[in-house]
């Protein structure tokens, strides 16, 4: 008889057995094809995330280095130390950085406190005590940019324009965005006129002409039950030319273009890190003290819990993988010790061991295409369940650790919004890969399984399973 036909007949003359195989080969199916696909899935959501967050670049002066490599002003020796004008960073030069192929978009950024004198006053939600410094009662904050479009409060839509136009590269040097609360105070539409001061102590008092070409709402709230310094106060965060802000900390523009404080590249493609620092270089900028470098805080943040349930999932697809072959080959082994009379009866009737072995391995077989095959079927609503509970576990400690630990990148800008919280789902979805490494491990289980009792199969010898019993 065909050992296919009667492996087929003895699975369905042991279906307690049977039955207990295919749901084993079941069980182990679906929790290593969950794994699988949870790995899938999360390598694709690291991917978008790389793409998403991992793409900005930032440079700045390296305070550390500036001062190992012993640079500074110094006056008499009485001021050394102090950042001098070997430490500034130029428009020109991060011009010619943005021309490179690896660049897709880029900004500039230069902050300073400034004074309006004429045409306007700062913006008090409460008015301040009595005593407060008139000087700093009199200060707001101007941020020169290259392009308020791509400024991250305009782009995530913490702020958005109500009137007017941005400021855009080649621009009028002298327009200024308005905070509408700034506006509302003093009056001030687009095309009116107002003068801003320098407020940086220690630095030659200049005088600013601007125009208002927009006027903005932020999402920030004012604090209206105690009184806040106006450059803490949102309606007095002005934007304007970055040309004109280099001019208020005394800086006027010249042939390597005007003053800043850090530049933000947009790449191409994430890869394009070292085309960039090659870039860099090229332009004249010493990346020793202006290095490009990758925030990846926020991208750590964003993937952290997929990437610690991705390293379970792949974990637990070994560990199930390793135990499921210890557990089914000792259900085989237990299986072919009670059946050494039937065994020996074929033997002695001039069957072949190889076919015996043929024979168990397509009782096996055939149990784990079932069972494999209904895992699959019925894997996706598993998998899905699976990552939902592991990444809810892995979201949760992620959001307690943050909130143990303060965020100090805010100081420096890097702070990552709070609502811009860990990846919390994932797309979980079955495909041919998963379903075929499925197979292969499932074919090494039964190759597994039957390995051990193929081994004893081969050394019955039948006069002695007989004359002793089954």
């Amino acid at each position: 008889m065909n050992f296919f036909k009667r492996a087929a007949l003895r699975l369905g003359h042991s279906p307690g057995r049977s039955l207990l195989l295919t749901a084993l080969l079941f069980a182990i199916g679906a929790l290593v094809l969950s794994g699988f696909v949870i790995e899938a899935a999360a390598a694709r959501a690291t991917e978008a995330a790389q793409r998403a967050v991992g793409a900005t670049a930032t440079m700045r002066l390296d305070l550390d280095a500036y001062m190992q490599a012993g640079m500074g002003t110094a006056q008499n020796g009485q001021n050394a130390g102090m950042i001098g004008g070997d430490g500034d960073l130029y428009t020109g030069w991060v011009d010619r950085i943005g021309e490179s192929e690896a660049v897709a978009e880029y900004n500039y950024e230069l902050g300073t406190a400034a004074a309006p004198v004429e045409g306007a006053e700062v913006y008090n939600a409460v008015e301040p005590p009595p005593g407060q410094d008139e000087y700093l009662a009199g200060l707001l904050t101007a941020t020169g940019v290259r392009d308020s479009r791509i400024v991250g409060e305009f782009r995530d839509g913490r702020s958005q324009l109500v009137e007017g136009e941005p400021i855009v590269p080649g621009g009028p040097e002298d327009l200024a965005l308005i905070e509408e609360r700034f506006a509302e105070a003093n009056g001030l539409g687009v095309g009116d006129r107002f003068v801003l001061e320098t407020g940086t102590i220690g630095i030659e008092k200049t005088r600013v002409e601007l125009t208002v070409g927009g006027i903005y709402r932020s999402e920030a709230v004012s604090e209206t039950a105690r009184y806040t310094p106006p450059m803490n106060e949102p309606g007095n965060n002005l934007f304007l030319a970055v040309e004109s802000v280099s001019m208020l900390e005394g800086v006027v523009p010249g042939e390597d273009g005007s003053k800043i404080q850090s530049a933000t590249f947009t790449l191409s493609d994430p890869d394009d890190l070292d085309a960039l620092r090659a870039a860099a270089e090229a332009a004249g900028v010493d990346t020793a003290l202006f290095p490009i470098e990758v925030n990846d805080k926020q991208y750590q943040r964003l993937v952290g819990p997929i990437a610690s349930t991705a390293g379970f999932a792949s974990v637990a697809v070994w560990t199930v993988s390793a135990a499921g072959a210890v557990i089914l080959t000792l259900l085989v082994v237990s299986w072919v010790r009670e059946r050494r009379r039937e065994m020996g009866v074929l033997l002695s009737m001039g069957e072949r061991r190889g076919r015996l072995v043929g024979q168990l391995l397509a009782e096996v077989g055939m149990c784990a295409v079932l069972g494999l095959g209904l895992a699959s079927a019925v894997g996706q609503p598993i998998a899905q369940w699976a990552a939902d509970a592991l990444l809810a576990g892995e979201v949760a400690t992620a959001q307690a650790a943050a909130e143990e630990v303060p965020d100090y990148g805010a100081v420096n800008g890097g702070a990552v919004r709070e609502d811009e919280g860990p990846i919390d789902e994932l797309d979980v979805s079955i495909g041919g890969a998963q379903i075929a490494r499925v197979g292969l491990i499932g074919l090494g289980l039964t190759a597994a399984a039957t390995a051990v009792p193929a081994i004893a199969l081969m050394r019955l010898k039948p006069r002695e399973i007989l004359s002793k019993g089954a």
